[in-house]
């Protein structure tokens, strides 16, 4: 992802905004529908814009980090990425509640057992620069490969 513009025209990719808006749905009518007292509709909306926004970016980052030699840069990639990740996934779910709801939420931890891996599978699926059938033909490759 050489700059925003190209990173940009990777998320406008049509599946991924497709599958970004039924992720947001999903998550909109769990708000509606389950009785959990700090989930509601903002919250699904606000986390589901920033993880379609940055978790992809995280993704890279860590990659990077992964490529890179030892040394100072393989760590700031490494931080970089954790610190995307958890703020999609955690962070922005307490800055919600300290704006909204004028209080830390008390399900701050089942909120990050649950957000945070979906963060890192958003963000590896949406990283992925390709069409929903060049997608779909990889993994059926790497199965194949792997029997």
């Amino acid at each position: 992802m050489d700059n925003i513009f190209s990173y940009l025209r990777m998320l406008l990719r049509p599946w991924k905004v497709v599958t970004f808006l039924l992720g947001m749905a999903s998550f909109v009518i769990g708000a509606l529908y389950f009785v959990v007292p700090t989930w509601d509709v903002g919250v699904s909306i606000w986390m589901s814009i920033l993880c379609y926004a940055l978790a992809p970016l995280g993704v890279s980052l860590a990659v990077t980090g992964y490529r890179e030699q030892r040394g100072l840069r393989r760590g700031l990639h490494f931080l970089g990425s954790a610190a995307i990740i958890y703020f999609v996934g955690s962070g922005s779910y307490e800055v919600y509640h300290l704006i909204v709801w004028d209080q830390h939420p008390p399900t701050y931890w089942e909120n990050v057992f649950y957000s945070i891996p979906v963060a890192i599978i958003a963000g590896i699926l949406w990283r992925y620069d390709g069409t929903a059938l060049e997608l779909i033909q990889e993994i059926r490759t790497a199965i194949e490969a792997s029997r």
